[in-house]
């Protein structure tokens, strides 16, 4: 079903959790990322264009107003819902991927308010407000809207693009920080995901649609001190990042390495292919944040996502190598 939680006319049903909404925005604005990096923008964003499968799961459809960068056909200019303008669409001017970046905030200021920041009674004074009236803080119509998440969504609904977030990743990220202030979470969302793989330096030559597909690919899991995450001599083919916390590595009960946060192991399956007996044990030693990415999962990443992913992973296991072989060479 559409995800049309909220309307101008109607304020007599329940809003949605903060979190829920600002989770909902960050997902729209990969889903729009990875439209622009294919020379796509939208141009018609609204609640009705929004699918939710289940939870904060979206989906963007209806491309059918959407411009198309070295398109061989003819493209309309003057498309797009009224109450879903950006500025620059209202006075005909050219789009860019920030005309979506304004109307998703729209959207945002109503998934979080139960209100649009701009109204009128004709389709006139509509557009006036859009071109000439400054948007009011969201948390003057609802107390709980932390001040962090006025300044996001006013600052994507400027109305001079250049004002607006540099890139759909700016504009991801600074919800995800938003985001991550109701920490404990039971679950990790998709949001706080994204975040840890982007600011892994191993994955720096990595762009935003390679961490997103990342992402999804992973198990993310919290678990307890004295966790067994590997085994020595038993086969597995997953891939791990410890995001944070501690765990010991061990062969034949001989403390190798203590692993830290952002740290990386287990790379020998993806790299030659197939499961493998494992080196040595590894397990937490303080309460840990962990991925598991199982090869098949890693496999059917895309072709890029997999080539520069593999060239950042045979650099690290290099290092690994030669800080082992230098411990074992000075008896530690």
């Amino acid at each position: 079903m559409a995800a049309s939680p909220t309307s101008s006319r109607k304020t007599n049903y329940e809003l949605l959790p903060v979190d829920d909404a600002i989770e909902i925005g960050f997902k729209c604005c990969g889903a729009l990322d990875y439209a622009f990096r294919n020379d796509i923008i939208h141009r018609d964003i609204k609640p009705a264009n929004i699918l939710i499968s289940a939870g904060t799961e979206i989906k963007i459809i209806d491309f059918g107003a959407a411009w198309i960068r070295n398109a061989n056909r003819q493209q309309l200019l003057d498309v797009g819902s009224p109450a879903y303008l950006s500025p620059e669409q209202a006075r005909g001017k050219e789009l860019t991927y920030k005309s979506d970046m304004f109307t998703l905030a729209i959207v945002l200021y109503e998934l979080c308010t139960g209100k649009r920041p701009f109204t009128g009674k004709s389709v006139t004074e509509l557009v006036a407000q859009i071109t000439g009236k400054q948007a009011g803080k969201l948390s003057s119509l609802r107390a709980e809207i932390p001040a962090q998440l006025d300044e996001i969504v006013l600052r994507a609904l400027q109305k001079d693009p250049a004002q607006r977030f540099d890139s759909w990743a700016d504009f991801a990220l600074a919800l995800a920080d938003v985001g991550q202030l109701s920490a404990f979470e039971k679950n990790i969302s998709d949001s706080e995901k994204f975040t840890v793989l982007k600011e892994r330096p191993l994955l720096a030559s990595l762009g935003d649609a390679d961490i997103w597909q990342l992402a999804g690919a992973g198990r993310w899991s919290r678990v307890p001190s004295r966790t067994q995450v590997v085994n020595e001599g038993k086969a597995g083919d997953s891939l791990f990042l410890l995001v944070d916390g501690e765990a010991k590595v061990t062969i034949k009960g001989r403390l190798l390495n203590v692993l830290g946060n952002g740290e990386w192991f287990g790379e020998i399956p993806y790299i030659t292919g197939k499961a493998s007996e494992r080196g040595a044990t590894i397990e937490t030693s303080a309460d840990s944040t962990l991925v598991e990415f199982p090869r098949i999962a890693l496999e059917k990443l895309g072709d890029r996502c997999q080539l520069q992913f593999a060239k950042a992973l045979m650099r690290n296991l290099s290092d690994r190598l030669a800080f082992s072989n230098s411990r074992f060479a000075h008896g530690r």
